[in-house]
């Protein structure tokens, strides 16, 4: 990994934890609340990175939320965003964590299992 790959990596991880932070937060109605797919599209020390917010239901009304920050144009489940016009780095960079809401406002993190589908192929 080049330089310039290792600094955007590292600021996609903060900006995800730093997400991940912020919906923590929240309530359990507030996190049930959220849409199922929130894309934004940032700049990361000059790069074009997607931040993305997925909420899915889980067992027992529980809700598991991930955060993923990717460089790669076509890896986040074709949500529509027109991503044509950004630039490549040389590797295509991921970041992804999540977490499980429990309905009695416990929260623990997502198990590599449930975070897999949000990560690219090996």
């Amino acid at each position: 990994m080049n330089a310039a790959n290792a600094a955007t990596t590292s600021e996609m991880i903060s900006r995800v934890r730093g997400r991940i932070g912020d919906i923590r937060s929240r309530s359990f109605g507030e996190l049930a609340a959220l849409p199922e797919v929130e894309t934004a599209r940032l700049n990361v020390l000059g790069e074009v990175v997607w931040l993305t917010v997925y909420r899915k239901a889980q067992s027992q009304g529980n809700v598991l939320l991930v955060v993923q920050a990717s460089t790669d144009r076509s890896f986040n489940f074709d949500l529509g965003v027109d991503k044509s016009n950004t630039d490549e780095l040389e590797d295509d960079l991921f970041h992804v964590e999540g977490f499980i809401a429990r309905v009695n406002g416990q929260m623990i993190d997502a198990p590599d299992d449930l975070l897999q589908p949000y990560q690219p192929a090996a």
